[in-house]
């Protein structure tokens, strides 16, 4: 099957106040990257920084290599196509980050690392996507870059997928069925985790 799983970086949390700054996304079929998305957007806003903390960009950066956020996202929803989406908490923090941008619902399917880890290792404390990663032995960077994370939520994805091939997976689709009945954006996460086995 093939998936582009994304990232965003951020100048906050909340999609209603902050902006996309970094957009980092590959095109992946059976584990094996196709084509890679990855660009700087130059927001004009000082990064705040903390942000700069995180993930190592700097004004400075931004303002030599940032393009406009319309052209970035047009050619990012070009990329993406029609095909599923993944990412680590992508249904709660870079999907939301999307729709606020095209104001309304993405028709792109979903599914999200940080869900399926959760499920699938319950005795996890954290979830963070290094450090689940770390739990599987996958290496990664200290800086959170977009196109990075990405790469590092498909490695992850695979590794979950390893997982879930030692559980039955009627199993796994009932449980999930009574668990989240009602929340038919985690169902068709899983669905799509799933389909992918």
């Amino acid at each position: 099957m093939r998936i582009v799983f994304f990232d965003f970086e951020t100048t906050g949390l909340n999609p209603d106040l902050d902006k996309i700054i970094e957009v980092g996304a590959v095109k992946s079929e059976n584990g094996k990257i196709l084509s890679s998305f990855s660009v700087v957007i130059n927001q004009r806003i000082p990064l705040p920084p903390k942000i700069s903390k995180i993930t190592g960009l700097t004004d400075e950066e931004i303002l030599r290599n940032g393009r406009e956020e319309r052209e970035v996202m047009n050619e990012f929803f070009e990329f993406i196509g029609n095909d599923p989406l993944v990412g680590h908490n992508a249904i709660y923090f870079d999907v939301p980050f999307i729709e606020k941008y095209l104001g309304m619902p993405i028709k792109n399917r979903v599914s999200d690392t940080l869900i399926i880890s959760k499920f699938l290792l319950p005795g996890l404390r954290f979830h963070s996507l290094r450090r689940v990663a770390s739990n599987f032995g996958i290496p990664w960077n200290e800086n959170h870059r977009a196109l990075e994370d990405a790469i590092l939520a498909m490695n992850l994805w695979e590794k979950l997928k390893e997982r879930a091939k030692t559980i039955d997976g009627d199993f796994i689709k009932n449980y999930i069925e009574k668990l989240y009945k009602n929340d038919f954006k985690i169902l068709d996460a899983f669905y799509l985790f799933l389909e992918d086995l």
